[in-house]
């Protein structure tokens, strides 16, 4: 959710801490910030609402109201007020509802002789600050309400709509039945999917996205305001079948109040009075057969303190109830109980523990000293399938040499797909890690100069799965490079199989296949660690070893590969020459930016007479930026002239 820091403050009579102090204090007691920019005079910070509060502080308002019981200041609320004129909503329309269940509440009335034109410049600001593009002052007025309030709202020409009397309902739709969308694009409903229709078609997807038959243009002058609320599962299933994701879904999905739509009609009709020179019906079709009822949380001051590890004393606690009013809350003390009502917006709130959390925040976390934990006499079971597949990791990386891989376990092949996948490549759930450790092995071997590798080993412990059910398998896959100088890809997994087998005690039946790629084997890892013994502890698989690992950053940019091949007297060691190679292509040669020459692989050896023959992979890289031919000449012939001025060696 991105907030305006004006539009806040503008609740608080411009009375907000500066920007560093207020964001400070949103992440101390309310939301985590994932980012803050300047647009204009104005400043976004996108704030990361966690779906349990996605029913208020999905609008500005709901921040607002944290913010005022975390300074203890006044929340100026806008105004909702307006002057009704002398016509019925009943003289233009008939509203009706067929499923009560699935639309919890639903509001309309209307609005005449409005002037469609530009929003004035602080209402447009706000919605660029928040992402939102200003269109005209009735329709910026109802994203305005939803960005404020959370509850969205619509609103039609009136004059475009079926009839004399206008007959509204809220239907599902019929089969086939087509709606022409604001945005674009045509959609085809299905089953269990809800329309508000006039006599003649259907308006708009229900909750999901007004349709453009009845789209309000410069040439409108009476509108009717729609403002509903809906079973949060049928958004969240409309919107998948549609793959159509909008504003108001984003919201319906985490429920809405049913009491935010009278807030949000009031409040946008006041704006359309205020803005647009609405004339606003004297009345208004309001169906809400459920009302919503008011929750009230029962809390002890033993039960919190008890629960977050403090030791409150009751005028305490009851400093920060007090604090909480400012946010909606009411409560009252009835002995040794204290009785809260919950704002009607705040539908997480419910349980005890959550207005033990809801308290807590305000009072703040930061105050609440850790404790270490009691010892007791508590000895953990060793989990047989954890303490195998670390093990197997373990002799894979330490003893074998191989790398490990983390993959997705979603792939574009397998047994099980994904009734919506969402990405392109991962519509199924994979039933083997060939393919994906085949892919593997085509990028690292295009590194391997890099690496100063000459062979690949990879592997990757996970699970696949199955139209039967899934298991942990295991997949290791070997790839030479073309400097590679012993036994064939084949050969070497099998050496390793053969190796690890032995190590674990244990033989499986592996699945060994030949690639262009690489030889790759995959094995059940459930099934070749079924007759082994659970260990009574994890003992040495969670010992350091004592190898030593060293990290570091690898550049962004590319690398360029460039060999070098010299004769020299009988007995130069190759490291002698590495030495004089490494000097000359070390960070003197490119202006304190650090060395380019980044690898140095020795790849063939021979005597011939009275001479010994050295070559050399260079790769050369940098961390700033890519490297040209020029740059790479520039150190390869500086490194070629030092080798050929060295007594008794010659580059060929």
């Amino acid at each position: 959710m991105t907030v305006s820091y004006n539009w806040l403050n503008s609740y608080f009579g411009g009375k907000l801490p500066e920007l560093d102090e207020l964001m400070r204090l949103i992440v101390l007691h309310s939301f985590e910030i994932e980012g803050v920019k300047k647009v204009g005079d104005d400043y976004a910070i996108d704030i990361d609402v966690l779906s349990n509060r996605g029913h208020d502080a999905l609008g500005h308002l709901g921040v607002a109201r944290d913010l005022a019981v975390i300074l203890d200041r006044d929340l100026t609320l806008p105004s909702r007020t307006y002057p009704l004129a002398d016509f019925s909503t009943k003289d233009y329309i008939t509203f009706g509802i067929d499923d009560t269940e699935l639309v919890t509440r639903g509001i309309m009335r209307v609005v005449r002789d409005v002037k469609v034109g530009e929003s004035p410049k602080w209402l447009a600001d706000r919605l660029l600050t928040t992402g939102q593009r200003p269109i005209n002052n009735i329709v910026d007025i109802t994203n305005y309400v939803a960005y404020e309030s959370v509850q969205p709202v619509h609103a039609y020409d009136l004059d475009k709509l079926a009839g004399n009397i206008k007959k509204i309902i809220v239907r599902d739709a019929k089969a086939g039945e087509k709606v022409k969308v604001l945005k674009g694009g045509e959609y085809e409903l299905g089953e269990r999917m809800l329309v508000v229709s006039d006599e003649s078609h259907a308006l708009d997807i229900a909750g999901v996205m007004g349709g453009a038959d009845s789209s309000v243009d410069a040439n409108t002058k009476n509108l009717l305001v729609w403002v509903g609320n809906f079973d949060p599962i049928y958004i969240r299933k409309t919107r998948k079948a549609l793959k159509l994701i909008t504003d108001a879904t984003k919201r319906y999905e985490q429920g809405i109040s049913n009491e935010l739509a009278r807030v949000s009609m009031d409040r946008t009709c006041a704006l359309l009075s205020e803005l647009a020179g609405g004339q606003i019906a004297k009345d208004e079709i309001d169906i809400y057969p459920s009302k919503q009822v008011e929750a009230v949380a029962k809390l002890k001051l033993v039960q919190f303190n008890s629960l977050v590890g403090v030791n409150l004393t009751s005028s305490e606690l009851e400093g920060i109830l007090n604090r909480m009013k400012r946010a909606g809350y009411v409560w009252t003390k009835i002995r040794d109980e204290y009785q809260i009502k919950v704002p009607g917006e705040r539908l997480d709130v419910r349980e005890l523990h959550e207005i033990v959390e809801e308290i807590a925040r305000m009072y703040g976390y930061d105050k609440v000293k850790s404790k270490l934990a009691l010892k007791n006499d508590f000895t953990p079971k060793v989990h047989k399938g954890f303490y195998y597949n670390s093990l197997i990791k373990k002799l894979l990386v330490e003893q074998l040499g191989f790398s490990e891989l983390y993959n997705y376990v979603m792939s574009n092949e397998g047994e099980l797909e994904f009734e919506n996948s969402q990405v392109e490549g991962m519509s199924h759930l994979r039933s083997s890690m060939v393919p994906t450790i085949e892919r593997n092995l085509v990028q690292n071997i295009k590194n391997a100069d890099l690496l100063g590798l000459d062979q690949i080993r990879l592997f990757e412990l996970n699970k696949v799965a199955y139209l039967s059910g899934e298991h942990w398998a295991l997949g290791i896959g070997v790839k030479n490079t073309h400097t590679w100088k012993g036994a064939k890809e084949s050969v070497m997994l099998s050496e390793a199989i053969k190796n690890l087998e032995e190590k674990l005690g244990s033989k499986g039946e592996w699945q060994i296949m030949g690639t262009q790629s690489g030889a790759i084997a995959e094995v059940n890892i459930e099934k070749l660690i079924q007759n082994l013994s659970t260990p009574s502890s994890y003992g040495h698989v969670l010992n350091a070893t004592g190898m030593s690992k060293k990290f570091k950053p690898y550049s962004q940019y590319p690398f360029v590969l460039r060999d070098i091949a010299l004769w020299t007297p009988v007995g130069t060691k190759s490291e002698d020459v590495e030495k004089i190679i490494k000097n000359e292509g070390g960070p003197s040669t490119n202006s304190g930016q650090g060395s380019w020459l980044v690898q140095i692989t020795p790849f063939d050896t021979f005597t011939k007479g009275e001479q010994t023959s050295h070559a050399f992979h260079l790769v050369f890289q940098s961390m700033q930026r890519t490297l040209t031919d020029g740059d790479v000449n520039a150190v390869h012939v500086r490194i070629t002239k030092a080798l050929n001025t060295h007594p008794g060696f010659s580059v060929r």
